[in-house]
């Protein structure tokens, strides 16, 4: 089903049951909406993605052109008015339906539901780059979910949040933002092993494991502490596999062939990056393959095989890249290449702008995929 087609059934469900009086089924219908608007905003001028030279040096932490939209200030009392401009209309309209939501959550008195609203809404201003904002949002979602007791939205809270400082890190370099990830990310890391166990089913409880794992590597990466790095990507890849966890898995292994490469471990880089790139495969991926061949042909140049890192390179063309300014830097790359240049030709695309986890993540590039909260 295209986009169009599925915002408009959702749209009209909206109207229907406005027009019925029905006010929690319309708060479901906004957060369904603004899920499904957010997923779908942005995506060319996401930012740079695994392969990309800011995956390289951060983990893949994507960073998005945001602004702000002019709404009213008192939708929320206490907390920051809504921002006022956004360059993509999805995000705008996301942010919106997320407003509505929290509303409506409020006149039917559904406290977690407030909580799962405020959440939302700093996922939004944390994309925006709104910081401060995202974060007294995030914080009333921790504190929604303290009152209620309930442990699983009081651990996805502290990953949010810790979330939001690396996301801060890449935007201002803050050794202080780091140490905020990394204190939220065990706090939440142990809500999982000493409140959780036995409550959720294991397999939940593995995943939610693998993504902080991944989150403390990314974290002790930025800190400079490599053993802790190096031990929590392997302990999210371990779960990964055993799991099935192929996005969790691709985000684990390609940031530790990254942390292998810059430390002149050519051989286990490569074993991680292939590794990463079958996973990109198992999921049909071809834009994260794609940067695994980038990043793959960054390593065989430096070793040196300029020939098989220019296959690499024309792999990576074919499948294509998430940015116009990726693709443009694999045909230059190649250029450079064919004309006989081997010295300086970078594969990885230098970063464009601060902030990138990606979730992963990214882990991360996601998207909020790389660096989707446990």
């Amino acid at each position: 089903m295209s986009l169009e087609r599925e915002l408009r059934q959702l749209s009209k469900a909206k109207a229907k049951v406005q027009r019925a009086g029905h006010l929690r089924e319309e708060a479901a219908l906004c957060h369904q909406l603004g899920e499904l608007l957010a997923g779908h905003g942005g995506r060319e001028e996401a930012g740079p993605g695994p392969g990309s030279r800011a995956g390289l040096e951060s983990g893949a932490r994507a960073g998005r052109d945001r602004g702000r939209l002019a709404l009213p200030a008192d939708a929320a009392p206490g907390l920051p008015s809504r921002p006022r401009r956004l360059p993509d209309r999805r995000y705008a309209e996301a942010l919106e339906q997320h407003w509505q939501e929290l509303q409506l959550r409020e006149s039917v008195g559904d406290p977690l539901g407030c909580a799962v609203a405020h959440r939302k809404i700093g996922e939004r201003l944390a994309e925006m780059e709104d910081y401060p904002a995202a974060l007294q949002h995030q914080h009333r979602y921790l504190e929604l979910a303290r009152s209620l007791g309930n442990h699983t939205e009081l651990q996805r809270a502290w990953a949010t949040i810790g979330r939001t400082h690396l996301d801060i890190y890449d935007h201002c370099q803050s050794r202080d933002a780091l140490l905020q990830a990394q204190a939220a990310f065990e706090k939440s890391l142990a809500i999982v092993d000493e409140e959780l166990e036995g409550i959720l089913a294991q397999g939940e409880l593995n995943e939610m494991r693998a993504r902080l794992y991944l989150n403390l590597g990314l974290t002790f990466e930025s800190l400079q502490q490599t053993a802790l790095c190096n031990d929590y990507f392997r302990k999210s890849i371990f779960l990964s596999e055993q799991n099935h966890l192929y996005e969790d898995l691709f985000r684990a292994r390609y940031n530790l062939g990254t942390v292998h490469w810059r430390a002149g471990q050519h051989s286990q880089a490569m074993r991680c990056l292939e590794g990463a790139r079958e996973c990109a495969r198992t999921m049909k991926k071809r834009f994260m393959e794609s940067e695994c061949c980038m990043a793959i042909a960054q390593v065989l140049q430096d070793l040196g095989d300029f020939l098989a890192a220019k296959r690499a390179l024309k792999k990576a063309y074919r499948l294509g890249s998430q940015k116009p300014v990726q693709r443009a830097a694999v045909c230059q790359n190649l250029q450079h290449g064919e004309s006989g240049g081997r010295s300086g030709a970078l594969i990885g695309i230098c970063r464009d702008e601060p902030g990138g986890q990606g979730e992963v993540p990214g882990g991360v590039y996601r998207p909020p995929s790389l660096m989707e909260v446990a």
